[in-house]
């Protein structure tokens, strides 16, 4: 990890090379900047964005969540990938699909892809995971991930295993409320994280009754603690703090400073400009480590 970087995975308000977006990196000095479809016009403009954003003296990596199916920002290139349940739970399949994918993220210069999903089946509808998952069966989802991250690999892209310790069973969308699941077995959920090993782990936004505190994942330092003594990753970032099932848990500045307090390496904001930098200066502020 960049210890001359501040702690954050962000993203911004321009889609092309400016002095306005200059400073506002240069003062931010992000660990990463992640990119939407809305950043993506044309393959040259988001490589020319990419290699700007790359050319910055702190060295930000440049990720994105480009899955297939319904989660495919590179859909505004013109590019349409298959997502996880298409994938007839075959990692030949899978293998074959993130191979085009990862030559598409390499040639445009993305250093991370924010997947797979190693979330168990099934899916119950308005979760967000419709279409996202590989399987019920956690060894499928394994062998699917494991072939998802080696072709990605393949093409110098580091993934990321999402969302942990698992989001199968839920029945809201955490972008929307906090989820609460009651595992029976978390073993299951957490079999995909046992037999991986790769760079990034994202944490999710959920309350589980396995846990003694029912704080959600991302700011719960048990959730953080079971994932480290696991050691599947080099890097835990959390899923974005702005989304609705941390909006009881305080402001957007209180829930990043708490997250990386508990555990978190880098926390992801997906917020303004002008929302981050206020972010930025708090962290400054309250002395944490950056």
């Amino acid at each position: 990890m960049n210890l001359k970087t501040t702690p954050l995975w962000v993203t911004i308000d321009e889609f092309s090379p400016s002095n306005r977006l200059e400073n506002f990196l240069s003062e931010v000095k992000p660990f990463g900047v992640i990119l939407f479809s809305r950043h993506l016009k044309t393959e040259q403009q988001t490589a020319d964005l990419i290699s700007f954003i790359k050319s910055l003296p702190f060295k930000p990596l440049v990720g994105i969540d480009q899955e297939g199916g319904r989660v495919s920002r590179l859909s505004s290139l013109g590019y349409d990938f298959k997502g996880a349940s298409e994938m007839d739970e075959n990692p030949k399949k899978v293998r074959e699909t993130a191979l085009k994918m990862g030559e598409v993220l390499s040639k445009l210069g993305f250093d991370v892809n924010f997947a797979p999903v190693v979330d168990l089946g099934p899916v119950l509808p308005e979760t967000g995971l419709e279409g996202r998952i590989y399987s019920n069966d956690e060894k499928i989802v394994t062998e699917c991930a494991v072939a998802f991250l080696e072709a990605m690999n393949d093409f110098g892209i580091k993934g990321c295993l999402k969302h942990f310790p698992g989001l199968g069973g839920s029945r809201v969308d955490s972008h929307k409320d906090l989820p609460f699941i009651a595992c029976e077995d978390i073993e299951r959920h957490l079999y995909p994280y046992k037999k991986i090993q790769t760079d990034f782990t994202m944490v999710a936004h959920c309350s589980y009754s396995f846990l003694k505190d029912e704080k959600p994942s991302s700011i719960n330092k048990e959730v953080y603690d079971i994932l480290k003594e696991i050691g599947c990753c080099d890097t835990i970032v959390t899923d974005d703090l702005k989304m609705g099932a941390l909006r009881n848990y305080g402001d957007i500045e209180e829930v990043t400073k708490l997250a990386l307090k508990e555990g978190s390496n880098i926390a992801m904001v997906i917020c303004s400009g002008d929302e981050t930098l206020k972010i930025v200066r708090n962290i400054r502020n309250g002395k944490e480590k950056i």
